[in-house]
């Protein structure tokens, strides 16, 4: 599955029966489909975090310096909040509970940009040393040559400290999205442009890899045990491409057909509307959570 800042593409399945899949044969998966995509369009890849992914992505680091490997934030938070927002306390949730149970009591009341801003002694992203040096680390990786990266710093600096841009073009910051004020404006930084429409095109979680396991689920299943890898390969291929494609058209967002792969055949409260999107986009890794999710809902 490859994203952009055009949307998601499914580009195809791997059957890996018999395999001994290990970091090897995992990064060379990803070192095949970067090479038919080409290193200089890949920004990143994202999995999970088990230690054989995290294993696989430093390979490909070590192969292309530009390209970063990133856990799977939905995956991250799911393993770092499983007990802390767990509905019952327990024996073995005692003490996380105790603590940090008040996280799932204020979920629905607080909002999340709200809470940074009221943060204490908060400095912008500039004039924080550690973000500054993680900054300074990956155009390093982005840019390999010396002249080409002092020209980004310097654009960066000029973004940063408001000198190329008046004032109005900055307080569209807060009501424009962050692509289309990059695509309006960036001209004036064309490196820092580059950079940053990659990067804001690109995801923060592989939601939208882990949904196919379902269509997969649903192509081959115990009845339909027959279906050949390489048939059910296009049929997955065919099926998510098409429903990608579709959530483009105007008849995706109204009329009978809103929303028909989320919602199923209609998107009228109790069986669609936004609270089985909020689900929908918050694919979990864990099947019973899901589950536990879907009888709340109801």
């Amino acid at each position: 599955m490859a994203t952009s800042e055009k949307g998601p593409l499914f580009i195809k399945s791997i059957d890996g029966t018999k395999e001994y899949k290990d970091k090897h044969f995992i990064a060379d998966l990803f070192l095949k489909v970067i090479g038919e995509i080409g290193h200089q369009h890949v920004v990143q890849i994202i999995t999970d975090n088990a230690s054989v992914m995290k294993a696989a992505g430093s390979i490909v680091e070590a192969e292309y310096s530009h390209i970063f490997w990133s856990p799977c934030v939905v995956h991250s938070l799911n393993l770092a909040l499983r007990n802390i927002c767990a509905p019952k306390n327990s024996m073995q949730n005692e003490v996380a509970y105790n603590e940090c149970n008040w996280i799932a009591q204020v979920a629905d009341e607080v909002l999340y940009y709200q809470w940074i801003e009221e943060v204490r002694g908060r400095v912008a992203p500039h004039k924080n040393a550690k973000i500054s040096g993680e900054r300074n680390k990956c155009l390093k990786r982005f840019f390999h040559d010396l002249d080409d990266r002092k020209n980004v710093v310097v654009e960066f600096g000029l973004f940063s400290g408001m000198i190329s841009y008046d004032d109005d073009n900055m307080n569209d910051r807060w009501t424009f999205d962050p692509i289309l004020w990059w695509s309006n404006y960036g001209s004036k930084l064309p490196m820092l442009q580059t950079v940053a429409l990659k990067l804001l095109g690109q995801p923060c979680s592989s939601s939208c890899a882990e949904r196919n396991w379902s269509t997969y689920g649903f192509i081959y299943s115990m009845r339909r045990n027959r279906t050949t890898p390489k048939r059910a390969e296009d049929l997955v291929f065919v099926h998510s491409n098409l429903r990608f494609l579709s959530r483009k058209r105007e008849e995706y967002t109204k009329g009978n057909f809103k929303k028909w792969d989320i919602g199923g055949d209609t998107w009228d409260e109790p069986f669609g509307g936004s609270g089985l999107l909020e689900i929908a986009h918050l694919t979990l890794d864990e099947p019973m959570m899901e589950i536990s999710l879907g009888e709340n809902d109801d």
